[in-house]
């Protein structure tokens, strides 16, 4: 019989290190902290176990989410860091205007050429071309793509 406990149990000390999710590796510390201290407490075992289902599962959820907003926040950093500062203040043009596309007129295009012809051959803004039906007539505007849009929008 303990011979098939110590078995059993090296084939969860195996599983639990295998384990590769923060979230299940933080909720596994912290439940059977916890279900060890009240077993200490009450030398109840039932409760004990109880305890240890009822806390891995809301340490689970709590450390899911958390982490998440942790990884949410890097991912922002790092998304702003990948444009230079000629972009950014390309890109400030359209926030400063509130909108996403804006007309030649509307703006000193020669000020932030360089941001926008970077921000142009990395996909980020688009040229409008003109609606009618002159081949000669060339772009109108410019659009700022509607991702990056928002993202700047948010910061």
């Amino acid at each position: 019989m303990k011979i098939t406990f110590l078995k059993n149990m090296n084939k969860l000390l195996e599983k639990i290190y295998e384990e590769k999710d923060i979230s299940t590796n933080v909720s596994i510390f912290v439940s059977v902290l916890v279900a060890l201290l009240v077993y200490y407490l009450l030398e109840d075992s039932y409760l004990s176990f109880l305890i240890l289902i009822g806390t891995f599962s809301l340490t689970k959820v709590l450390s899911q989410a958390i982490l998440n907003k942790i990884y949410n926040k890097n991912k922002n950093i790092n998304f702003f860091n990948d444009f230079s500062q000629t972009e950014k203040e390309a890109i400030n043009i359209f926030i400063q205007k509130g909108v996403s596309s804006i007309i030649f007129s509307d703006i000193n295009i020669d000020k932030h050429r360089d941001g926008f012809r970077s921000l142009e051959v990395r996909d980020k803004v688009t040229l409008i071309n003109n609606p009618s039906s002159d081949p000669d007539a060339g772009p109108i505007g410019l659009e700022l793509s509607e991702d990056v849009y928002k993202k700047f929008l948010e910061k």
